[in-house]
């Protein structure tokens, strides 16, 4: 390689240090070839069967963000001997940055609710970690149905004012719309004769209708609650509180 004299521009032979007509130092000529770069960590990742790259560092953490890739991921990059999942790697650093954030977002959202008082204070102090209150307990039917007949239905009216609150309870643990106000159910029912108790069982049919966990969905009885009513309240009354005890048995 010809070596040019910055200097007066002369061409000197390759390995000269000095030019040949004005005596000046010459400095080699540096050349780089144009290859395509590659980043220092070259990654791949397999989706469907297919291996998916070359990516950056940065690209495979944005793809854990967007969920395009999780820890489970075969992940591979230059220098590595095989495939690994990707918590296996150095890129299980940000899995740990990630959930992180998850939660400070899950927390933050629900700091922001503050309306609902039964997703802050009464949540910790009158609710189990379920959906079921805690002051909603079973009922045995055999005894409530004794007691209403030795009452001559007295006990039926406390039973329709007990029903009520708990519905009403299991209704706002889910922020659900609620039913009758017990105290209203009561007065009302005594007031009109029993008239009003068609209106309230099917109201509260609807409302525990309405309601959702994770390995129980109650029944609709709210069409079979409404037409018993109008003949013997009280077999409305036993399959509206089975519906209760079966939320407490088996929505946990």
């Amino acid at each position: 390689m010809d070596m040019k004299c910055k200097v007066c521009g002369k061409e000197n032979e390759a390995g000269a240090t000095v030019c040949a007509d004005c005596g000046s130092p010459l400095e080699e000529a540096l050349y780089e070839e144009t290859t395509a770069e590659t980043p220092d960590s070259s990654w791949y990742y397999v989706s469907d069967g297919q291996s998916l790259g070359p990516y950056t560092e940065a690209d495979m953490r944005g793809f854990l963000a967007g969920n395009v890739i999780d820890r489970s991921t075969y992940v591979w990059k230059n220098g590595m001997p095989d495939w690994k999942h990707l918590e296996d790697t150095e890129l299980a650093v940000y899995l740990q940055r990630q959930s992180a954030y998850d939660q400070q977002a899950q927390y933050g959202g629900q700091n922001q609710t503050g309306g609902n008082t039964y997703n802050t204070y009464n949540t910790y102090n009158n609710y189990s970690s379920t959906l079921v209150p805690r002051s909603v307990k079973e009922r045995g039917l055999l005894t409530c149905v004794l007691l209403s007949f030795v009452t001559c239905s007295i006990y039926q009216w406390y039973w329709i004012y007990a029903m009520a609150k708990d519905i009403n309870d299991l209704a706002a643990a889910q922020d659900k719309p609620r039913g009758c106000d017990p105290m209203v159910a009561l007065l009302m029912s005594i007031i009109s004769c029993g008239l009003y108790t068609i209106y309230f069982f099917w109201r509260e049919g609807r409302v525990l209708a309405s309601l959702d966990y994770p390995n129980y969905k109650p029944s609709n009885d709210t069409t079979v609650l409404t037409i018993l009513a109008l003949f013997t309240p009280l077999i409305s009354s036993v399959i509206l509180q089975s519906d209760i005890n079966d939320i407490v048995r088996y929505g946990e």
